[in-house]
């Protein structure tokens, strides 16, 4: 399944958000559109970065606005892992 990175602004989160996007990444579990989380990063500058196994980038973009997230056609890129 194709991956991909997306980024975009990330807004302060509370712990218990913290904690519930560390589980929901540890189980791999697909949401709705078929988005799987591989991994989140966050900068201290309030950017933030998904690691996904989707179908599509259209599939991520509305995992994402499901959440809230609007992400421009600039902000998502599909990747491939060298190891």
């Amino acid at each position: 399944m194709p991956k991909f990175m997306d980024q975009h602004a990330m807004p302060q989160l509370p712990p218990e958000a913290v904690q519930a996007m560390r589980a929901q990444v540890q189980a791999g579990q697909a949401d709705a559109f078929g988005v799987v989380p591989l991994n989140v990063f966050v900068a201290q500058n309030g950017r933030g970065w998904c690691l996904t196994e989707a179908a599509s980038a259209e599939a991520v973009r509305q995992g994402h606005a499901a959440m809230g997230i609007t992400l421009g056609p600039d902000e998502i890129t599909e990747v491939m892992s060298l190891v």
